[in-house]
């Protein structure tokens, strides 16, 4: 026996903006034993309706002064009307570069949207210039200039950048001092507005051509000369960038031409003047080698009192271009002694020197034992001088009889005997500082035995 069964189908049309949804459901016979299978779909939302949303939001909210803050304004909003709608991310690119954007839209869970779209579209905005136009006018103001031209096409540039000017003219209506006034006309593209004029106030850059020629004058100015190379260079680095408006500078020699120089000038954006300037120095003559060869002389003689002392000091120092020297004592009694030097322009040394000068001390001499020049054998003979005090004494010595020369030297008396005589001499010996305290020795000569020929005349 055969079983009939009977399927009841219900069937629904649901509208939507580009398709239809059927969606059927079936009932078996609840006498029969049958089950309900009830399958759910996504809900449509309406990309149309999200973009005439979008489009009338943006009209109500008026002009923005950039695509950016238009998208800003539309992603921190969360409460669209269009159904199934999460939220709305933005780009500028759309198809109009100057005032359209790009809007992309997520779904909440549980919608899709239609097949004919992915939820995508462009929206035009408003943009209004007047908030970027003074800004630009603000940065403008702030720069410095080379010269009117320059400013004038910067001008132009920096209000062309801004999106939606189509067209800039500038005109000078005022100059004064280092400050340029211009108006500037400004037209715009389709949806963007902003101010027509707007007047710019800039700044020329200080000129300092003048002062960097008076500066690199001044380096070799009434003959002035330098202790050194290094000295020289930072002068001049600090006479330049002592300049207001000097940045910075670099300093270089000629390879071939030692002391001339070349200085490369960096500025401020406040100023402008020459890239470069060159010159030439001299050298002063360095007395450092001169004084120390004074100071050694006057430094190993011996001296009775300090009034000598400061003399002798005073006198050896008299060297083409000290200008003065300031001599005084540290220590009269023990003549210890400072001196301060000054120099002519054209010389430098040491700014002072200071030491230790010798006090005198009587030479004392041992006895010389009697001498003999033996004729027979030299003429000569050399005795050594002993004693104490006697480095750095003038020591002489003489004879009493010109048939015998007696000289000095190193320590030692050199006798000479001029005739071959048997002769005494007395042989005296002291320092010239102290020629009270003499002694004496004599020195005998033992004449060489004379042969005698007598040659007879022979006649044939």
């Amino acid at each position: 026996m055969k079983k009939t069964v009977t399927l009841l189908a219900a069937v629904s049309i649901v509208g939507g903006a580009s398709a239809t949804a059927v969606s059927c459901s079936f009932k078996g016979d609840k006498n029969k034993g049958g089950t309900t299978d009830q399958k759910t779909t996504d809900k449509e939302s309406s990309q149309v309706l999200l973009k005439m949303e979008v489009q009338n939001y943006l009209n109500e909210k008026g002009a923005f002064d950039s695509k950016e803050s238009a998208i800003k304004d539309i992603q921190s909003k969360s409460d669209w009307k269009t159904e199934g709608i999460d939220s709305l991310t933005g780009s500028v690119y759309g198809t109009d570069s100057v005032s359209s954007i790009h809007i992309k839209g997520k779904l909440k869970k549980g919608y899709i949207w239609p097949k004919t779209s992915a939820g995508e579209f462009d929206v035009i905005i408003k943009i209004n210039n007047e908030k970027n136009v003074s800004e630009v006018a603000k940065e403008l103001s702030m720069t410095f200039y080379n010269n009117e031209d320059e400013a004038k096409e910067n001008i132009r540039t920096k209000f062309k950048s801004i999106t939606g000017v189509d067209q800039v003219s500038v005109v000078k209506i005022l100059t004064v001092r280092s400050q340029l006034k211009f108006e500037v006309s400004l037209n715009y593209r389709n949806n963007v507005e902003g101010p027509e004029k707007i007047e710019v106030l800039i700044n020329l850059k200080n000129n300092l051509t003048t002062d960097i020629y008076a500066a690199n004058q001044s380096i070799s100015k009434d003959n002035k000369k330098y202790e050194s190379k290094i000295a020289a260079a930072k002068f001049i680095k600090s006479t330049f960038e002592s300049i207001e408006g000097v940045e910075k500078t670099s300093l270089v020699w000629d390879q071939w031409a030692p002391y001339n120089y070349t200085i490369s000038i960096k500025y401020d954006e406040k100023s402008k003047g020459p890239e470069n300037a060159e010159g030439v120095i001299q050298l002063k003559t360095n007395l450092t080698e001169a004084i120390k060869t004074a100071k050694n002389i006057f430094e190993s003689k011996e001296y009775k009192s300090s009034v000598s002392a400061k003399n002798a000091v005073e006198s050896n120092l008299k060297i083409e271009g000290i200008l003065n020297a300031e001599f005084s004592w540290e220590d009269e009694v023990a003549l210890k002694y400072n001196i301060k030097l000054s120099y002519s322009n054209d010389f430098f040394g040491p700014s002072s020197i200071s030491g230790t000068l010798l006090k005198y001390e009587s030479a004392s001499f041992d006895k010389i034992e009697n001498q003999t020049i033996d004729m027979r054998k030299t003429n000569k003979i050399l005795i050594d001088v002993k004693g104490k005090n006697l480095t750095n004494k003038k020591i002489s010595v003489s004879s009493d009889d010109s048939s015998i020369q007696a000289t000095y030297a190193d320590g030692k008396i050199t006798l000479v005997a001029n005739d071959n005589k048997n002769i005494r001499a007395v042989i005296k010996v002291w320092d010239e500082e102290e020629k009270e305290d003499a002694i004496e020795f004599t020195t005998i000569i033992l004449a060489k035995p004379e042969i005698v020929s007598k040659l007879e005349p022979e006649y044939g």
